[in-house]
């Protein structure tokens, strides 16, 4: 697939610096791609732009994939515990598992303390608020 398919050359052009930004400011960007930094900032807000620099970036550092694996394995030999669990995790042989537990209150008082009446006038209005979301169609 071509990262460039479907942009303009300027789009193209952005993607570029944004990809390759290093250390520039946006404002250096912009300047590189012969406009002003808030129209910079408008590309960067396209979803399409986001996804073509995202993607850009990773074919670049596929090909920096061996020299990362060395440095990995160097740093594993050396006994450095981040390095060991970095490698044991992409094996697959780690998994990080969380538990959440969510308590969930009511406080029903106050429905406690409504008539019958009271109930039936609140299921009426809740009703009538449905029809009005459903356009008056039941």
């Amino acid at each position: 697939m071509d990262i460039f398919e479907g942009l303009t050359e300027l789009e193209a052009k952005i993607v570029v610096e944004l990809a390759n930004r290093n250390s520039r400011t946006y404002e250096e960007i912009a300047a590189a791609c012969g406009i002003s930094e808030r129209q910079l900032y408008r590309y960067r807000q396209k979803q399409h732009i986001k996804q073509a620099v995202r993607e850009l970036a990773i074919q670049e550092l596929e090909s920096e994939i061996p020299d990362i694996m060395q440095a990995l394995k160097r740093n594993i030999k050396k006994g450095d515990f981040r390095s060991i669990e970095l490698a044991v995790k992409m094996l697959g042989l780690l998994v990080e598992r969380r538990e959440i537990n969510q308590t969930t209150t009511i406080n029903n008082q106050r429905l406690l303390e409504m008539s019958d009446e009271d109930i039936n006038e609140e299921l009426q209005a809740i009703e009538r608020e449905l029809k009005v979301i459903n356009g008056g169609a039941e």
